[in-house]
C-alpha cells in the first residue's frame, strides 16, 4: 500500500453559495488504450512508451471556458484545460502561484493596477506567436462571454490593456488581494485572438480549441475519450509523452480494473477505497493529499417550502453524523467541517470564533416539528458514480431517523448542473474545489460584480447582509481583520443554514509504478508534461 500524503491544506472559502463548482460525473464504461502508443527503440533494442492513458471518471462540461456555456469546474475539466491551455500563473506543490506565462509584476500603490511582464517565445498551437494582446483579449472575452464564471473567478479585474507586445496591464475596480491566484483558474488561460476571430467566435473555438499548452488538441468524442497529441514546440520544453487519450469512465471497477489490465495508465481523482485494497505486487501504485475540496450540501431555493422554513432546514443541518459520513466515503480520512472553509490558510478562522451546530438528533426532531414540513420526499440530487452519490445515501438514512423522507437522485452531469444553477433540486450534495488559496469562486457569487449574473434576493433572505460582508473580506489587507470577518459571516451562515458543509476530502490518484513524476495534488492539478516512462 502506497504511504498516504497528507499536506497542510490552504483554502479558504465562503459558506452561504449557489454557485460553485464541483463534482464528479458520468460517461462510457469502457475502456480503450490510448491511441497513438507508439514507441522508440533505445540503444539495447528496448521500447520505451510515450503514451498515456488517463481515466477521469467525469465528462468535461467544454473545452473552451470562455464560452458562455461553459460551468467552471476544475475537478472535472483540470484535465484537459492544464494539458491545452496555459496561464500567466499556476499554483505549486504548496498552493503560491509562481510565474508561468507572465516573468514579473508591479502593482500600484492603490492595489488597483497590476502590470505584468510576459515571456516573449511563447506560440500558440496554429504557430501564432502569444502577445499582451491576446491576454487582453482573454480577459476581455470571460468576462463578455462568460460573466458568471468569469465576474467570479477573475474577481475585481475590470479591464485590460496592451502596454506593448511583452506588458500588459489589469485594472481592477476594487482591491483583490487573491488576483495572482485568480489568474491561475479556467478563467485566466490565454486564448488566441487571430485565431478566435477566424473560426467565427467561440463556437468555432469550442470545436477545434487551441492554446499555448503542452498539449495540442486532436479530437473528442463526448462521454468517452479527447486525444491529444504533444506539442513539440512547447516553450517549457517538448514533452517526453507525445500520445494522450482522457478517457470518460464512470464506473469505479472499470476504471481500476483498465489500470490492472494496463489498458489505462492513470486514474485522476480515484476512489480511495479502491485504492487502499490495491496489492503490492500490483503493477499499480496510488498516491494521496488532503484536499480543497469540500462536500457540502445545498438548498433548492426557488422551493418556497426550503428558502421561507429555517426550522426545516435546521432539522436537517442538526441530524447529520459527519463522522458517519468519513467513515463510508473516505474510510476514515478527511476532516469533518463545521463552516465552509478549510482550515490552514492565514486568514481561516480560528476555532472557537465562528458558530457551531453539532449533530443532535432530539434537537433535529424539535426543529422539525416547528416547521412547516409536510412530510413530503424530499429530493437530493448528486452525480451518478461520483463519492457525493455515497454521501447523500448515508444522509438519506439519517433524515429518516428524525422523520424526514428523502430521494437520492443519481444524474448526470448537465441535468445535475441545471439543478445546481437553478437551485431547482430540494437539495444537492456536491464537491467545491477551491480553484486559488484564498476566496474562492462560490463566496465571489456575493461581490457586487455578481449583481447581473446572480439573483441573491431569488435565494437569500437578508442578501445585504452578506453582501456587506463579502465586500469587507474582499478588499481587507490585515489579515487579522479578514479573519474576524471571515467567522462573523460563517457564523451567520451557519445560525442560518444556507449551506451545510460536510467535510474536507482527500485527492487520490493511482497509475502505474513506470510512470515517473505523479503526485496528488490538494486542488485536483494534473500536468502531463511533467511525466515520464521509466
Amino acid at each position: 500500500m502506497n504511504k498516504m500524503r497528507f499536506h497542510k491544506v490552504l483554502s479558504l472559502v465562503l459558506v452561504l453559495v449557489l454557485a460553485g463548482s464541483i463534482l464528479a460525473g458520468c460517461g462510457s464504461s469502457n475502456s480503450t488504450p490510448a491511441s497513438g502508443a507508439a514507441s522508440t527503440s533505445g540503444s539495447q533494442g528496448t521500447q520505451a512508451k510515450d503514451s498515456l492513458n488517463v481515466v477521469t471518471y467525469a465528462n468535461p462540461t467544454g473545452v473552451f471556458p470562455l464560452h458562455i456555456d461553459y460551468g467552471a469546474d476544475k475537478t472535472r475539466d483540470g484535465v484537459f484545460f492544464q494539458q491545452v491551455y496555459d496561464t500567466l500563473f499556476r499554483l505549486d506543490a504548496e498552493g503560491n502561484p509562481e510565474p508561468w506565462l507572465a516573468t514579473d509584476y508591479e502593482v500600484s500603490e492603490d492595489g488597483l493596477e497590476w502590470t505584468f511582464t510576459l515571456r516573449d517565445d511563447v506560440y500558440f498551437h496554429n504557430g501564432e506567436k502569444m502577445t499582451a494582446e491576446d491576454v487582453v483579449f482573454s480577459w476581455e472575452t470571460a468576462l463578455a462571454e462568460n460573466p458568471t464564471s468569469a465576474t467570479s473567478m477573475l474577481n475585481g479585474l475590470a479591464a485590460g490593456e496592451v502596454i506593448d507586445d511583452t506588458h500588459v496591464k489589469a485594472t481592477l475596480s476594487h482591491v483583490s488581494p487573491a488576483f495572482l491566484n485568480m489568474l491561475c483558474t479556467q478563467m485566466g488561460v490565454i486564448a488566441s485572438k487571430a485565431y478566435y476571430e477566424e473560426v467565427g467566435g467561440a463556437e468555432g473555438y469550442a470545436a477545434h480549441p487551441i492554446g499555448t499548452g503542452a498539449y495540442k488538441f486532436v479530437s473528442r468524442t463526448s462521454g468517452e475519450k479527447i486525444v491529444l497529441e504533444a506539442n513539440e514546440d512547447y516553450w517549457a520544453g517538448a514533452p517526453a509523452i507525445k500520445n494522450v487519450q482522457i478517457s470518460i469512465i464512470s464506473n469505479i471497477s472499470t476504471q481500476f480494473l483498465s489500470l490492472e489490465s494496463g489498458d489505462a495508465d492513470v486514474v485522476i481523482n480515484a476512489d480511495l477505497s479502491s485504492c487502499t485494497k490495491l496489492q503490492e505486487n500490483s503493477p499499480v501504485t496510488w498516491d494521496s493529499t488532503g484536499s480543497t475540496t469540500r462536500t457540502l450540501i445545498s438548498f433548492g431555493w426557488t422551493k418556497d417550502y426550503i428558502r421561507d422554513d429555517l426550522n426545516l432546514r435546521m432539522a436537517i443541518q442538526s441530524a447529520i453524523r459527519k463522522e458517519d459520513l468519513l467513515a463510508g466515503v473516505l474510510f476514515g480520512n478527511g476532516k469533518i467541517l463545521d463552516i465552509d472553509v478549510v482550515t490552514g490558510f492565514p486568514t481561516s478562522p480560528d476555532e472557537g470564533t465562528y458558530t457551531v451546530i453539532p449533530y443532535d438528533q432530539e434537537a433535529a426532531k424539535e426543529y422539525l416539528a416547528k416547521s412547516n414540513y409536510d412530510g413530503r420526499e424530499l429530493e437530493i440530487y448528486v452525480i451518478t458514480g461520483s463519492t457525493c452519490e455515497k454521501a447523500a445515501q448515508i444522509i438519506q438514512g439519517q433524515l429518516a431517523e428524525v422523520g424526514i423522507k428523502v430521494a437520492v437522485v443519481p444524474c448526470d452531469n448537465a441535468t445535475f448542473n441545471s439543478a445546481m444553477r437553478g437551485a431547482t433540486a430540494d437539495m444537492t450534495v456536491s464537491d467545491n474545489t477551491n480553484v486559488w488559496f484564498d476566496f474562492c469562486n462560490p463566496g465571489a457569487s456575493y461581490n457586487p460584480d455578481m449583481e447581473t449574473t446572480f439573483k441573491h434576493e431569488e435565494y437569500f433572505k437578508d442578501v445585504d447582509v452578506i453582501k456587506d460582508y463579502y465586500a469587507k473580506i474582499a478588499i481587507e489587507q490585515d489579515p487579522a481583520v479578514r479573519k474576524q470577518l471571515m467567522a462573523d459571516l460563517m457564523s451567520f451562515g451557519v445560525e442560518n443554514a444556507y449551506q451545510i458543509p460536510l467535510y474536507a476530502s482527500v485527492n487520490a490518484i493511482a497509475y502505474n509504478k513506470n510512470l515517473q513524476g505523479v503526485a496528488a495534488s490538494p486542488v485536483s492539478d494534473f500536468y502531463i508534461h511533467k511525466l515520464s516512462w521509466s
